[in-house]
């Protein structure tokens, strides 16, 4: 194994979820792949701001939920709310846990109703809860329409945009969660603030010297 990914391999243990053999992430270069990638449903902030972050998470994954009490809130202070940022979230529910993939479908079809990031939210602060009984339960807590989000949950009709997100992650390398792409710039594992910070405020820079 190179130097690199014995690297990568050790950040992973000590901040995110493996879910296939450790290697170099991908450097997102095609344009055409960056532009789909980017383009999710479930974005937070500005369609203008000059820096996107693709986060590919997994909610029953400890270290996403991590990033999401501890370092999302930041970013989202300092960057998404002041129009410099906007985040782009896509499901990555990994094999080795039971409840993922049920509560990304859960994410999905509470984002056909508009409440994607309300549903995000509770999947997270809930995360030891996750089960399909309560995700009818928060449904409704949340205000959505009952009927319409159980059709969605029984039916499996946010299946094909979960397995869409997920063979988009794989032909982008992610192989752990959380896992980001920064303007197409990898970060691997629930990295502290500062390393999400430096590269932000370095593509910040690039903006500028280009007049954005």
């Amino acid at each position: 194994m190179k130097i690199g990914a014995i690297i990568i391999a050790l950040a992973v243990v000590l901040a995110g979820c493996l879910g296939g053999e450790v290697k170099e992430p991908a450097n997102i270069t095609n344009a055409t792949f960056w532009a789909n990638l980017s383009s999710g449903e479930n974005v937070k902030g500005s369609p203008d701001a000059p820096i996107t972050i693709v986060e590919f998470s997994d909610f029953e994954c400890p270290f996403c939920l991590r990033f999401f009490k501890e370092t999302m809130p930041k970013i989202e202070g300092d960057y998404v709310a002041t129009g410099k940022a906007r985040i782009v979230f896509r499901n990555f529910p990994l094999p080795s846990h039971g409840q993922a993939e049920g509560a990304a479908e859960a994410a999905e079809c509470a984002g056909r109703q508009g409440g994607f990031w309300l549903m995000h939210d509770r999947l997270f602060q809930n995360q030891d809860s996750l089960s399909q009984d309560n995700y009818r339960k928060w449904a409704g807590e949340l205000g959505l329409n009952a009927a319409s989000f159980n059709e969605c949950l029984d039916s499996g009709a946010a299946k094909a945009s979960v397995e869409d997100n997920i063979r988009m992650g794989a032909d982008a390398g992610i192989i752990a969660v959380p896992s980001f792409f920064i303007n197409g710039r990898p970060v691997t594992g629930a990295q502290p603030y500062s390393t999400f910070e430096k590269i932000m405020d370095e593509e910040l820079a690039k903006a500028n010297r280009t007049g954005f």
